[in-house]
């Protein structure tokens, strides 16, 4: 099985990011590891956590793709979100965090799934948002969920905590 990531609009020019399922736990780890260090505001907190949702473990195998579009940017702040997420990507690419992890992720099987998904982030635009499913999102999120408690952190991996613990801590 594997997971596809794409831009979810129907006439892009970019192929979409397919993983197997393995690698598809690493690259989120890593980028969550990387997301939770560089975060500085809510709304860049928000799409790491909308990210690390997308876990495996507590979902099943095959089944955290997802589209771009949908991920919870907000209009007013699309460009600033969106050189937050490039920014991510370099803290991946220079293995932010990785040090907390009980593996050493291969970057060669990295590399061109980081370069992928830059590809995707760069053909996003403003107008491609499906707000409405940010949205449903949002309000889908119940009170329990760690974020309304301050946006904590695994004690072990420093990464965000979501409705379904540590990503990092749950892909080993």
């Amino acid at each position: 099985m594997s997971n596809t990531i794409s831009l979810g609009v129907a006439d892009a020019d970019v192929p979409d990011l397919r993983m197997q399922n393995g690698l598809t736990s690493v690259f989120i780890s890593v980028f969550g590891l990387a997301a939770t260090r560089l975060a500085d505001t809510d709304d860049q907190r928000l799409l790491a956590i909308w990210f690390l949702e997308k876990d495996q473990s507590a979902v099943g195998s095959g089944t955290v793709g997802f589209e771009l579009i949908e991920a919870p940017f907000l209009s007013a702040a699309f460009e600033r979100q969106r050189a937050f997420m490039l920014e991510t990507v370099g803290g991946m690419r220079s293995r932010l965090g990785w040090e907390t992890l009980s593996y050493e992720p291969n970057p060669r099987s990295l590399d061109p799934s980081i370069a992928a998904f830059v590809a995707l982030l760069n053909h996003l635009k403003l107008e491609h948002l499906d707000t409405e499913a940010a949205e449903e999102w949002r309000d889908s999120c119940g009170a329990e969920e760690p974020m309304f408690s301050g946006f904590p952190t695994c004690t072990q991996h420093q990464v965000f905590l979501t409705i379904f613990g540590c990503h990092a801590c749950n892909d080993r």
